[in-house]
């Protein structure tokens, strides 16, 4: 039993552990605005309303867990 509780202790470690490398890797606009369902275009407008973005000269990017929290927000509505 020990030995099966500290497998999965050490699982739950190992899957934390990418939970936040994920969280925090920049997602370029484009493929934001895939995860999110919308167009490029509707991202300025999100960045205009408060989505959290990073901006290197021309290049826009955001972190995997604004996203998540802007949609859980209800911020952000389906394409279509």
């Amino acid at each position: 039993m020990l030995r099966i509780s500290a497998q999965l202790d050490a699982s739950n470690k190992a899957l934390s552990e990418v939970r936040d490398i994920l969280d925090n890797v920049d997602i370029y606009e484009r493929d934001a605005a895939k995860y999110l369902g919308v167009q490029p275009k509707t991202m300025y407008h999100y960045r205009e309303r408060g989505l959290e973005h990073i901006k290197v000269g021309r290049i826009i990017s955001y972190k995997r867990k604004d996203l998540d929290a802007w949609r859980a927000a209800g911020k952000v509505h389906a394409a279509g």
